[in-house]
């Protein structure tokens, strides 16, 4: 049996979905939506500084606004792009959205308090009835993590570090297991 979503303009074939115009909006935050990201600011800023208090570096991984995630949504029905715009379509009408804004916002919050966002360069494609990645996204996911690490200037010299560290060990078996301060 099909489902319609509320909110949905069209049979969406079962997917589900949840999008609604508040999600994404074009313009100001309002006073909520801006005291909902206040919030996001402290706790990530909180992470950050747990993390260095502990000699580790934070970074931060967000599918939020990449391409899979909008395909799904338009498949579903709740998204349809117009002359080059996006639309969520809910409750028989139309609203403008910008699809990255959430990205965006994590991004400026990472400059403000001194930490990194892994980039999407990949598509995380979804199931057919889930907006959660598939194993194919779930893979990409983890290819563009892998990526942001081996070209991230601080990873890379902490691995050289380690792996200098254990190869020149006395203990011919140390340099074979994965030392403890990585």
């Amino acid at each position: 049996m099909k489902q319609k979503t509320k909110g949905a303009d069209k049979d969406n074939g079962g997917r589900v979905s949840y999008l609604t115009p508040a999600m994404y909006p074009k313009g100001e935050f309002s006073k909520t939506d801006r005291e909902a990201w206040d919030l996001m600011s402290a706790l990530l800023k909180t992470m950050n500084d747990i993390s260095e208090k502990h000699g580790a570096k934070f970074i931060l991984f967000s599918e939020d606004g990449e391409e899979g995630k909008r395909a799904y949504f338009r498949k579903a029905g709740n998204v349809e792009t117009l002359h080059g715009v996006d639309y969520i379509s809910y409750e028989g009408k139309l609203h403008e959205f910008d699809w990255i804004r959430g990205f965006n916002e994590l991004k400026r919050i990472a400059g403000e308090h001194n930490f990194q966002v892994v980039p999407f360069k990949r598509i995380y494609y979804r199931w057919n009835f889930d907006n959660h990645a598939s194993i194919e996204g779930n893979e990409n996911m983890a290819l563009d993590i892998a990526d942001f690490l081996e070209s991230w200037g601080y990873f890379k010299d902490k691995v050289s570090q380690v792996i200098k560290k254990t190869s020149t060990s006395a203990d011919p078996q140390s340099a074979q297991r994965m030392p403890e301060n990585l």
